[in-house]
């Protein structure tokens, strides 16, 4: 009788361990494109969502803001050890099994940025929780 409660509580661990993944908010952002947060509080990547369900990370964690520009590009401002790097991905040319080398362009400055962009929209805020 006490085995059976053993087994019991190790599946009800083992469950409650594997569903560390469902405390990520997710917000989609464009297509297949998702903002999600991860464990650290206000850190958050954009990642694509494959055709399995599962997310593919494409922009480095801390996102801070981020610009959709047609249907080509994702342009986002990361906050790295207090530094601000932008990044270009270009999703036009993205799909689960796409090299990442190839869609991602970065880390610029934002100076380096604005060159490479003539007009440039204004930036989404990422929500921060409070």
């Amino acid at each position: 009788m006490k085995r059976k409660y053993w087994v019991i509580a190790l599946l009800f661990l083992n469950l409650s361990i594997g569903c560390g993944d469902m405390k990520e908010r997710k917000k989609n952002i464009y297509g297949k494109y998702y903002l999600v947060e991860s464990e650290e509080k206000d850190n958050f990547s954009i990642c694509r969502k494959t055709k399995d369900g599962d997310f593919i990370g494409r922009i480095p964690n801390k996102v801070k803001e981020y610009v959709i520009i047609g249907d080509s590009l994702i342009v986002t401002k990361t906050l790295e050890v207090n530094v601000i790097k932008c990044y270009l991905l270009e999703i036009k040319n993205d799909s689960d099994y796409a090299d990442k080398e190839k869609i991602l362009k970065g880390p610029f400055n934002e100076k380096e940025l604005l060159n490479l962009l003539e007009s440039f929209p204004k930036f989404i805020k990422v929500q921060e929780s409070n």
